[in-house]
């Protein structure tokens, strides 16, 4: 396996040459690791993927791939020549070979026999035993990409890209690849890279997750730094529902995770980091509701505050959980304060 180190790195496209679709990009992947790149479509997280696998030459930058050199502006190794896996966000299987004849379609330098062996364990890998003489036609849509991680992974790449490799998948079924997927990058210790813009899907499989937007990379850090502590805005709401309170109300927080920092006196912070109470208590601040989403095991509302401070009228709307039996509704005058109060 392969470390991959990205410095700097940019590429522009003749259509808009005042905006680069990647500007200025670095990143580190250590050997082992997994990193996902979260953004928005037309965030250039693709156009960087693409880079990587040689399938674009950047304008700017360098590409590393263990000790080698693999992409600059004067130097580019051949994307066969990398040691790079790609994963599509379709598979891309050859629609006339079987599920055994697309894994071993890379491995044609192999012996007949010792080819033979490297697929069956493949395809065990993958937990698809025994379907080696399917086509794809004949599989489902997950079965499909498990094949198609197959492939990549066995010519033993020391790194492996993945394009958006759950998107096509319903909920059920992308969860249990997500899971499986997880499982085998950890056991074959491969470094890898998946674009995604579920963001659930990056904190459920990275070691590190990396946003981008409009080409620019805006925060690096591990999935629970970047749910708890986002740089801005951007950051806060794309991992989810995130408020936006004054650090007055939300100093007595006493014990992580602690709200993300925004500076000018606000703090970035989760609708489970906020106690939701029928009643007035100390240190509470009442909120009227004003949109109700019944989501099963809780409620998620929407609610405006009455007053905080004389700061009221400067606040977006909150969204909160509510856990208890009763049902909330619309106009309901509730209370709120920061769960991990003293």
């Amino acid at each position: 396996m392969s470390s991959l180190r990205i410095q700097s790195l940019t590429k522009r496209f003749t259509g808009d040459p005042k905006f680069p679709a990647v500007n200025g990009v670095s990143l580190d992947i250590p050997e082992g690791h997994a990193m996902a790149i979260v953004g928005e479509s037309g965030s250039g997280k693709t156009t960087l993927l693409r880079m990587i696998a040689g399938l674009e030459i950047p304008d700017g930058g360098e590409i590393h791939i263990g000790s080698k050199l693999a992409s600059s502006v004067t130097h580019v190794i051949a994307p066969e020549q990398r040691g790079v896996g790609l994963v599509f966000q379709d598979g891309a299987l050859f629609p006339h070979l079987t599920a055994a004849k697309n894994i071993g379609y890379g491995l044609k330098s192999m012996r007949r026999k010792q080819r033979a062996a490297k697929v069956e364990e493949m395809l065990e890998l993958v937990g698809l035993s025994g379907y080696g003489g399917r086509y794809p036609r004949e599989v489902s849509g997950g079965e499909a990409q498990r094949v198609a991680l197959a492939r990549a992974l066995a010519p033993e790449p020391g790194i492996l890209l993945l394009d958006e490799p759950f998107s096509n998948l319903d909920t059920t079924l992308r969860k249990q690849l997500r899971d499986d997927v997880k499982l085998i990058l950890k056991n074959t210790g491969t470094t890898s890279l998946f674009v995604t813009h579920d963001t659930e899907d990056a904190l459920a499989i990275a070691d590190e997750i990396a946003v981008m937007r409009k080409g620019e990379l805006l925060q690096v850090g591990e999935p629970a730094a970047l749910y708890r502590n986002p740089c801005d805005a951007y950051c806060a709401n794309l991992f989810g529902p995130a408020n936006r309170l004054p650090e007055s109300f939300m100093r007595g927080i006493a014990s992580p995770p602690a709200p993300g920092q925004m500076g000018d006196g606000w703090l970035w912070t989760r609708p489970e980091e906020l106690e939701v109470l029928q009643a007035s208590g100390a240190d509470a601040i009442q909120v009227e509701v004003t949109e109700v989403r019944y989501l099963g095991e809780r409620q998620e509302l929407k609610a405006v505050p009455s007053n905080l401070e004389g700061q009221g009228a400067t606040l977006s709307s909150l969204t909160l959980y509510w856990e208890g039996r009763e049902e909330v509704r619309p106009g309901q005058r509730l209370w709120i304060k920061p769960r991990y109060l003293h």
